[in-house]
């Protein structure tokens, strides 16, 4: 349930940057969506990078070293399968 509306939820963010962007004249390509996993609890951030999220922010040193291994090593595990 929770990774279906986080997928819904991407979809309809990235329609609304694809509709500001033909609005201002801009290139949809020149914007970046970034999540921010300030107080997230991994399972979350999983389900993001399941979801097509590339760029993850954390304002938290320790949890960025900490939760950049558990990214790394679970794109590992996906793309060896």
């Amino acid at each position: 349930m929770m990774r279906r509306k986080l997928s819904e939820n991407l979809k309809n963010i990235r329609e609304r940057i694809q509709a500001a962007c033909r609005r201002s004249g801009r290139r949809p390509e020149k914007v970046r969506l970034i999540a921010i996993t300030k107080y997230v609890e991994p399972d979350i951030i999983r389900a993001a990078v399941e979801a097509g999220m590339t760029d993850i922010g954390e304002s938290r040193v320790q949890e960025l070293v900490k939760r950049a291994g558990m990214i790394q090593e679970y794109l590992n595990r996906k793309r060896s399968k």
